[in-house]
């Protein structure tokens, strides 16, 4: 008995040690993929929609798209200071309100008084395509309002929003595939060391999660497809939820 105590500590030692070999390995081939991606996205997934064209005062504007560019209200763009050919880091975002044919009036939301909107910055939103219908794969579950907790629902608000400008959305990734949008990393699950059935339930959803999402990722940088993670798709739809939803319930 007491070589079948040694054995079985020794087969636990392994195990952790497997286990946080695997967790160095994931971290490695995350950053390599981070680094990657850089060339894929950064500063080129997206472009200019359209423009300031008035700014009335703080918090109202006129852009010039319309319901002739397929713009409907409630549609939500970021907001880019003129000139900014790489279109990082926002200034503010706005919120469609009314839609005539060749112009919008908004509501100007996030704006920072020291860098305020002026007539002439740029618009734009990752979703929302003129010409053709955008491809997106959506991928695991999202946190949409910082409550430290991703689900399923939240993932089904980031799929209606893609829906609501005008994009496309898949469960898989292929050649079509023009972006993917990865909800929050889910952490490895340990598998039990017991033999209850419902903490391996538990363990075998929690794998499934964690390799599907992985798997995904890996396929991305795999077909060259650019990837986007919940706070960059966010930000480049000019979605705030805190505000957004607030005035999409207006009127």
């Amino acid at each position: 008995s007491d070589k079948l105590g040694e054995n079985a500590q020794k087969i636990n030692s392994l195990s952790a040690d497997v286990r946080q070999l695997r967790a160095q390995l994931e971290e490695r081939n995350r950053r390599i993929f981070d680094l990657e991606q850089l060339d894929l996205w950064e500063g080129k997934v997206i472009f200019p929609d359209g423009a300031i064209t008035q700014v009335v005062d703080s918090e109202t504007c006129y852009i010039d798209l319309g319901s002739s560019k397929n713009v409907i209200p409630d549609m939500t763009f970021s907001i880019y200071a003129a000139g900014d050919e790489d279109l990082v880091g926002a200034k503010a975002q706005l919120i469609v309100k009314r839609v005539f044919a060749d112009t919008s009036q908004c509501v100007i939301v996030e704006a920072n008084p020291r860098n305020p909107v002026i007539e002439g910055d740029i618009i734009a939103n990752i979703a929302f395509d003129q010409e053709r219908e955008l491809r997106f794969a959506v991928i695991g579950k999202f946190d949409l309002s910082d409550a430290d907790y991703a689900t399923v629902e939240d993932a089904d608000k980031v799929k209606a929003l893609i829906r609501k400008y005008g994009g496309e959305v898949t469960d898989t990734i292929d050649v079509q595939t023009d972006f993917v949008v990865m909800g929050i990393e889910p952490s490895e699950p340990t598998e039990p060391l017991d033999d209850d059935l419902i903490n391996w339930d538990n363990y075998n959803r929690a794998k499934r999660e964690f390799d599907e999402y992985h798997d995904a990722r890996t396929e991305a940088l795999e077909m060259q497809v650019r990837v986007l993670n919940s706070n960059r798709f966010l930000e480049r739809i000019g979605f705030v939820p805190s505000k957004t939803l607030t005035y999409a319930d207006e009127e």
